[in-house]
């Protein structure tokens, strides 16, 4: 089987790796990468202006991809006592949001990197990196057949379940889970709901075709093990919410739901001469950011940068500096996190999700002010 040498492989095609690759073929640079599939569910994307302005910035205008996003006008919580509270995206952040179907993203930015001149191939979940030498050797089934690359550079963009070969070691800060369910939305107005309950948190946001996507985050170790259990739970829960279950018509179908892994996470090292991970294969945070493509653009660019200085200009220094900020990054998305957290005043609720957010005793009065990038958002 013939080997097909280039310069970086990109593995993993979500937002932080298409983008990671338009990067570094706009730099010269000959780019391979391989898309794997994911068993994740796809809910919908709010994507804040923040994060438009940010794929603007790359010379991505979303409006041209036929996405049939639906505008996302403002958020509604009903997070501390008191009030609900909204936050307009137009009034404060000149723009609205976009909701966006996650797939569809993926796909047009996918389509951007190939393009620009990225050669795309379609691989399995099941690949193998080895060192050879000053560079790797990769083996993945693509589009069916076995193939082998040499490569001088490795991108790890596989998302949480990442299998990095430098550092196999993954720290985990929290249990979070998100289970997934839709229902039918009483009113499609462009309003993303977030809500606190005795264990966790919802968070609903519309769909094109008058669905809502209902997703409860809680902490993993707390839900009952059967699926009717969970299912009988979340309805338990359903039935403490107001601002969430006054927007749905009727009950949303928790007897299908899904999870997926929610956990704020980091691995021991981000880079490393040869190879380096970025998006959520680097580190994740906590979806009540709602910052997961902005924050994949940002890294995207620095780590196309400290790429390019390491294969163009021989110079290795940008690949520590890009480490330093994926750390200084996380930590300081955490501190905004617990900030966030302490603010819910989730009824008289003494659950162990509120009580290791350090949430308890009385109602803390005052509406919720989330402290992200841009404005109070979620995409979990």
């Amino acid at each position: 089987m013939p080997r097909v040498a280039c310069d970086v492989t990109v593995i993993g095609a979500g937002p932080a790796g298409c983008l990671c690759a338009l990067f570094l073929v706009r730099s010269g640079l000959r780019v391979r990468l391989l898309a794997c599939p994911s068993a994740r569910p796809r809910p919908a994307e709010v994507l804040a202006p923040a994060a438009l302005r940010a794929l603007r910035s790359a010379g991505i205008e979303l409006s041209e991809f036929g996405l049939d996003a639906l505008t996302c006008n403002r958020v509604g919580s009903q997070w501390a006592s008191g009030p609900s509270y909204y936050f307009d995206y137009q009034l404060y952040a000149c723009e609205a949001a976009l909701n966006v179907d996650r797939i569809r993203l993926d796909s047009a930015l996918c389509g951007q990197a190939r393009t620009a001149g990225a050669e795309v191939v379609n691989g399995t979940a099941k690949h193998v990196i080895r060192k050879v030498g000053g560079g790797w050797s990769v083996h993945a089934a693509c589009d069916s057949i076995a193939t082998y690359w040499d490569t001088r550079f490795v991108v790890d963009a596989t998302g949480k379940s990442a299998a990095n070969p430098v550092a196999q070691e993954r720290t985990y800060v929290d249990r979070l889970i998100a289970l997934h369910s839709r229902c039918q939305v009483r009113e499609n107005d462009g309003t993303l709901l977030l809500e606190a309950a005795p264990d966790g948190w919802w968070y609903v946001s519309n769909c094109p075709n008058g669905l809502a996507h209902v997703v409860f985050v809680t902490d993993a170790d707390v839900l009952p093990k059967s699926r009717l259990e969970r299912a009988a739970w979340l309805q338990a829960q359903f039935r403490h919410s107001v601002f969430v279950s006054r927007s749905l018509v009727g009950t949303p179908a928790f007897a299908r739901h899904r999870g997926c892994d929610a956990r704020s996470s980091h691995n021991a090292t981000f880079a490393v001469q040869g190879f380096l991970s970025v998006g959520d294969a680097a580190w994740s945070n906590d979806p009540l950011s709602g910052s997961g493509v902005l924050l994949a653009a940002e890294g995207a660019a620095r780590a196309a940068k400290a790429i390019q200085a390491s294969l163009i200009a021989h110079d290795e220094s940008p690949l520590s500096e890009y480490a330093a900020w994926c750390r200084n990054k996380f930590t300081t998305m955490q501190t905004s996190r617990s900030a966030v957290y302490r603010q819910a005043a989730p009824g008289p609720w003494h659950s162990a999700f509120w009580a290791r957010r350090g949430v308890g005793g009385a109602p803390r009065p005052g509406p919720m002010r989330l402290q992200s990038l841009d404005g109070p958002h979620a995409d979990a």
